[in-house]
């Protein structure tokens, strides 16, 4: 078994995977000293998966996120996991140990005070920040204008709290890997020319109008303002000679035209469907549109785009 996302997390990677790995750049066949960089990590189901095939290839690996308690959680588990599976395992005894939903809401909850209140440090956080990821609502983290998390308990039966073995696989795979926490700029230091690939996973831009509320899932923002700075960014590495994909929704302009294929214009742009949960108490799911912008060609040239 290898390693897999830890937490749960909104728009995560794992059914796109053979997507992803059809359009990754040529060399990652036969070239072995492969930098790779993800500035946005999240639950990590691209890194783990890149992890699993191409560990060969990668000599230099990368991860950062915005999300200090997530990056916590990683540096933890790189380090050592037995003391944050114990307290995970304990966590969820308390949790199953419920006879009701009124229990298990009045678990979560405390919890989540606590979280929120700052006493736990540590590996107490992180197992705080699992917890909750594991028994709020569809996984998915939000923060108030406050900063303080504020999704609601899903009241779960008996989810999956403490997988200590996907936990210490996750330890084994994160070994030698490089762990960043600060805004997707901080890579600008780490670009060091070819052979390097660098996947870019940031916060969605809604499909709908009102929809909106969805593209904040921190105190700040990453509406059409960030998304226009990222594209920015793509076209400057695209400059230092650096292969970059990057995922998003197929997100539309007001008269219908695709907002990504327009300001991306001269990158090279493919059409996906994700399948994504929308209700996982009741299994609802639906596709959705969504798109890879790469700055190379499938016969591994870079693609030099319009300024």
């Amino acid at each position: 078994m290898s390693a897999k996302p830890f937490v749960k997390w909104a728009g995560g990677k794992a059914n796109l995977l053979k997507k992803i790995d059809a359009n990754l750049p040529p060399f990652f066949a036969d070239e072995h000293n492969i930098t790779y960089i993800e500035p946005f990590v999240g639950g990590g189901a691209v890194l783990f998966f890149l992890l699993s095939k191409y560990r060969e290839q990668l000599g230099r690996i990368i991860i950062n996120d915005i999300n200090r308690d997530l990056i916590s959680c990683y540096k933890i588990i790189q380090r050592n996991p037995k003391s944050l599976i114990t307290m995970l395992e304990n966590l969820q005894k308390e949790y199953y140990n419920c006879n009701n939903k009124e229990e298990r809401g009045e678990i979560y909850y405390r919890i989540r005070d606590e979280y929120n209140q700052h006493r736990a440090r540590g590996v107490r956080r992180a197992a705080l920040f699992i917890f909750l990821n594991h028994t709020c609502y569809n996984g998915l983290y939000r923060e108030n204008s406050n900063g303080e998390f504020n999704v609601p308990c899903a009241y779960y039966k008996r989810p999956m709290i403490a997988d200590a073995h996907n936990l210490e696989e996750v330890h084994n795979a994160l070994a030698g890997v490089e762990i960043l926490c600060g805004d997707y700029r901080i890579i600008r230091d780490y670009l060091v020319g070819h052979p390097t690939f660098i996947y870019m996973d940031p916060p969605y831009r809604p499909l709908k109008e009102h929809s909106k509320n969805f593209s904040k899932y921190y105190r700040m923002d990453f509406g059409d303002h960030e998304q226009e700075e990222l594209h920015e960014f793509c076209r400057r590495i695209t400059g230092r000679r650096c292969y970059l994909m990057q995922s998003n929704s197929d997100s539309r302009n007001d008269d219908n035209s695709s907002y990504f294929k327009q300001i991306y214009n001269g990158f090279r742009i493919e059409d996906i469907v994700a399948t994504r949960t929308i209700n996982p108490t009741q299994n609802v799911v639906k596709k959705q549109s969504e798109v890879l912008m790469m700055n190379y060609e499938d016969d591994g040239q870079i693609i030099r785009p319009i300024f």
